[in-house]
């Protein structure tokens, strides 16, 4: 036996030590080893003949079956000596032959009849009477000029009785006639000549007896052969059958061998014997071998499953323990470098702050990509699919890079297909915009001069997908031809060099390919080294039953100036107004107005709006005069003109100052700002700065109220802080019911905000206590007490009113349900009825639980925009200190559910998930409040089947939503 590289496996001889087949070749010189590779067989085998020798023996030929394995990806041969079968063959047919010319010289035909035998090489097996068997082969046919023998030969295929020619051996040329038989087992043929005149009938019957006498030879030796060979195949074939049978064997079980198989060595004392026999001993060993292979393996696997699985756990636990421990540091920094930039500061300090910023973002960045890379590494990273516009988030990830572009002087340039603004794609955003960001940052990164592009359209299109090339254009270093594949590559750059220059760990690239590969795409670059880089990768997209064929927007055509110094802002602008409506663009340069202006052929030229690109000027009123004489050239005073400028200037108020500007527009340019340019909204027109008019402002909210809060989560402690500091109340923090009970008793406070659940003591018993100890002391009134919980059902609502709260607030609450709660009792207080319909109370009907929105959203931003109302210029932001704390929290609530889990403990569970839904409701977290409320109500139910799925989820949930809250937080303060 031998497997598909020609290593021998199993030998009937266990004394040879013959090892590789790979080198043996049959007789048609054929390589054994691939011809019969157990693949290339068919089920019922093949016969092959090859040349064998032995270790210390002569060279053999052998004749062997082969049948495949396919189980074990082997094949088996059973093997016999072929020169024995050979010889014995060849001894019977040269008795044949014999004998056949002793029965053709007695053979009379006519007078001078006779008949000879040739094989169907044209060999002359026995020559006519007195003739050579040499001598007569190379007779030719006097009337075709060929070989005699090739004409009776073909007579015979083309079924012709009988053939004519003139007789070689006769001077006169006398006409003879042949008649000729086959036979295939031997490939002969059979020729009786009689001259054509001596034929007559009985020279027929001759040849029909003769022919009855040869063919009961011919019977004869096909018997003896039949009975030979079948002596030696019929036992070869059992062994067959039984080769074929030992794949299915199991031979972890007790079995005898067959009892043909056992017999044979019995019976047969030669090769087949010894064969048989060591098929009988090859069965005892491999049960043997595979019985304590199974045992050692069983053993092996469990011990490597065990260890693979505590590396995994170690692993993700490291990853997990490193990610929090390293940016809550590293948010510390850049929170406080971000506090420091409101600060009084010289251009020098500006210029340290400045490095020290992109310093830590660059390490942050760091972090982030080895977390990235080892949840690939893992086969942990999936791809999540909703709804989303492809043309938005091009602009949104370009808008993110516009002030460190602008910072480096350099021209960004988004550029979209109009058809991607359409809300109909499925995939997953936030990974397809870290894709674009990171080539976007490395574009940036190797550019000190020109323009960065980001470019897409749609290159093919079925019924419900769409593939999509994106493109980052830029006028960079460039990359060598021999480098430009390199750099995909896990932690691979162009050069050491560009490390010790541009910094960074060769990651971005392999994580883009990865991801880029999971939605379905390639990535790559078409770069020239000094000339720039392009950036590519394309996605594949799923469209939704929404998709419409995109029609052009139906908006009034204008004539529109546009005057930049910039080609590729001025081509890129071009193709997207003349796709929102249809007319492009008149674009000139700054260096063409004088010449422009003063062609007479187009003073009366009108124009709609008047665009002016200010390039990277930190001076504006460098444009007054230029703007003046556009308008002057115009000839209409109500002629719009609006500044293209840099993301710093948006909201300056120098722009006011300009005379003749009545907008600007930040680069790079979004289709919103185009479309509202193009439209009749005249607001846009006045509105420069665009202000956030309508949001609700808490400034000046004075309740002045001395209020104790019972809270154990940092999370909610930081909240309530915050917004109790904007409503200038008197805070006393507390971390249990316990305290809360003793504090209250040594202060008098307006209010107690009571967390239900807490360590100690809750907050249900702590109210209690408080109650118990107003009675006791014949106080009438007693002091507020309001519960903050997670639990919004409305059986919880009426548990907390029924051990004596006030009234119920759910988390998360918003900035104004609590100053309104707050209000509402305090105001009851000062003699106003706390039942009037001047006052807001948050009923339990109002209070808005998170699970009640659309499961696909991970982040509730109403939640996030109450927490950005309680920031001022003056704090840091409190979101990233929110963040700060869940960072450092959540993963402890999430590992005591894993062991509560674990331990099937029901009542840690459902503690340990409220703390989860309280914190996580609170930052906004939506998907893991759900999701926790789920655990805590298996807890209270005691029911916790399928809580370790659900566990799983928000475990993979966790690191996501902390970037998408990081991503608001970056958002905020951009």
């Amino acid at each position: 036996m031998f497997d598909s590289s020609g290593k021998v496996v199993g030998f009937s001889d266990v004394n040879n030590t013959f090892e590789d087949f790979g080198s043996v070749y049959d007789i048609k010189s054929r390589r054994l080893v691939e011809v019969m590779n157990n693949k290339n067989l068919d089920e019922e085998g093949e016969i092959a003949v090859f040349h064998w020798q032995a270790e210390g023996q002569p060279e053999v030929k052998k004749l062997a079956y082969f049948i495949p394995l396919r189980e074990w990806d082997w094949t088996i041969g059973v093997a016999i000596d072929f020169d024995n079968i050979e010889k014995e063959s060849e001894r019977v047919l040269n008795n044949i032959v014999k004998l056949l010319e002793k029965t053709f010289s007695k053979i009379k035909i006519a007078s001078t009849g006779y008949a000879f035998l040739f094989g169907g090489n044209g060999e002359i097996l026995i020559a006519p009477p007195g003739l050579e068997s040499a001598e007569f082969g190379g007779v030719i046919n006097a009337s075709t000029g060929s070989l005699l023998t090739s004409d009776l030969k073909n007579a015979y295929n083309e079924k012709i009785d009988s053939i004519r020619y003139p007789d070689p051996n006769s001077d006169n040329n006398e006409l003879l006639e042949a008649h000729v038989s086959y036979f295939k087992a031997f490939d002969w043929y059979f020729a009786v000549v009689v001259p054509v005149e001596e034929i007559e009938a009985p020279g027929k019957a001759v040849l029909r007896r003769q022919m009855l006498v040869i063919g009961l030879i011919f019977l004869v030796s096909t018997v003896f052969t039949f009975v030979f060979v079948s002596k030696i195949s019929k036992p070869l074939k059992v062994l067959s059958d039984y080769a074929k049978q030992l794949p299915k064997v199991d031979f972890t079980k007790e079995s005898k061998s067959s009892d043909q198989i056992a017999k044979l060595p019995l019976k047969y004392r030669d090769e087949v014997g010894r064969l048989a026999q060591s098929f009988v001993f090859m069965e005892k060993e491999l049960k043997k071998n595979i019985t304590a292979a199974i045992e050692s393996t069983a053993a092996k696997e469990r011990l490597e499953r065990e260890a693979a699985e505590e590396a995994s756990r170690a692993k993700g636990q490291f990853l997990a323990n490193m990610s929090h421990e390293i940016r809550t540091p590293i948010n510390g920094i850049l929170g406080m470098m971000e506090l420091l930039t409101h600060t009084n500061l010289n251009s020098r300090q500006k210029d340290f702050l400045a490095t020290l910023r992109e310093s830590g973002n660059s390490l942050l960045s760091i972090i982030n990509n080895i977390l990235d890379f080892s949840k690939i590494e893992a086969s942990k990273m999936i791809l999540e699919a909703t709804q989303f516009s492809l043309g938005d988030l091009l602009e949104s990830s370009g808008a993110m890079f516009a002030e460190m572009a602008q910072n480096k002087g350099l021209e960004l340039v988004c550029s979209p297909e109009p058809e991607l603004f359409q809300d109909c794609y499925m995939g997953d955003p936030s990974r397809v915009h870290q894709v674009i960001t990171n080539l976007c940052g490395n574009s940036i990164k190797f550019t000190e001069q020109g323009h960065i592009e980001i470019s897409a359209r749609i290159i093919d299109r079925s019924s419900d997908r769409v593939t999509v090339k994106v493109v980052i254009r830029d006028t960079g270093i460039g990359l060598d031809k021999n480098v430009q594949q390199q750099i995909f590559n896990s932690f691979s750059q162009a050069d050491s060099s560009t490390t010790r220059r541009y910094g960074g760990t060769g990651l971005g690239l392999s994580i883009c390919k990865h991801l880029v590969e999971l939605m379905g795409g390639e990535i790559g670059v078409s770069s020239k080294k000094d000339e720039g880089s392009a950036f590519w990768f394309t996605m594949s997209l799923q469209t939704t039953a929404a998709s419409q064929p995109f029609e052009q927007p139906k908006t009034p055509a204008q004539k529109i100036l546009l005057v930049t110094d910039s080609e590729v802002l001025g081509a890129s602008l071009t193709v997207r107004i003349a796709a929102e409506q249809g007319l492009p663009p008149t674009v000139i340069s700054f260096d063409e107005i004088p010449e422009f202006t003063q062609q007479r052929r187009t003073r009366a030229k009108r124009f709609d709006p008047i665009l002016c690109d200010t390039g990277s000027h930190q001076d504006l009123s460098v444009y007054q005069d230029k703007i003046a004489d556009l308008r002057k050239f115009t000839g209409a005073d109500s002629l719009r003109c609006g500044l293209l400028v840099l993301l710093k200037h948006k909201f300056d108020d120098g722009i006011s100052a300009l005379e003749g500007v009545d907008f600007a527009i930040a680069k790079p340019v979004p289709r919103v700002a185009i479309q509202r340019m193009l439209s009749s909204d005249t607001q846009f027109w006045l509105d420069r700065n665009e202000s956030q008019a309508g949001e609700q402002s808490f400034t000046g909210t004075r309740i002045g109220a001395n209020i104790l809060v019972a809270e154990d989560n940092p999370v909610n402690q930081k909240l309530v802080t915050e917004i109790l500091r904007i409503f200038e109340c008197d805070l006393t923090l507390v971390e249990n019911g316990k305290e809360a009970v003793s504090m209250n008793e040594k202060n008098r406070y307006d209010m107690i905000l009571m967390d239900c659940q807490m360590p100690e003591m809750d907050g249900y018993q702590a109210t209690r206590i408080i109650r118990d100890q107003e009675r006791e002391s014949g106080v009438e009134e007693g002091v507020v007490i309001v519960a903050l919980t997670a639990n919004a059902r409305k059986e919880d609502r009426d548990r907390c009113l029924a051990c004596g709260m006030d009234d119920y607030l759910s988390k998360p609450f918003t900035m104004a349900q609590l100053r309104d709660v707050i209000s509402k009792w305090h105001r009851a207080e000062q003699g106003f009825d706390p039942n009037s319909s001047q006052v807001l109370a948050p009923a339990a009907a109002e209070i808005e639980s998170p699970a009640e929105h659309d499961e696909d959203e991970l982040l509730d931003i109403n939640t996030l925009n109450s927490i950005r109302a309680l920031e001022s210029p003056q704090s840091s932001s409190i979101l990233a200190q929110l963040l700060e704390i869940y960072h450092n929290t959540a993963p402890e609530l999430i590992n005591k559910l894993n062991s509560s889990i674990q331990d099937g403990c029901c009542e840690s569970i459902r503690d340990s998930a409220h703390s989860l839904k309280s914190a996580s409701g609170n930052i906004g977290a939506r998907k893991i409040f759900e999701l926790s409320a789920k655990l805590e109500d298996m807890g209270r139910d005691k029911d916790i089947n399928g809580a370790g799925k659900i566990l799983e989820e928000i475990e993979a949930l966790f690191p996501k939503i902390c970037e998408l809250l990081e991503q608001e937080i970056q958002r905020t303060a951009a």
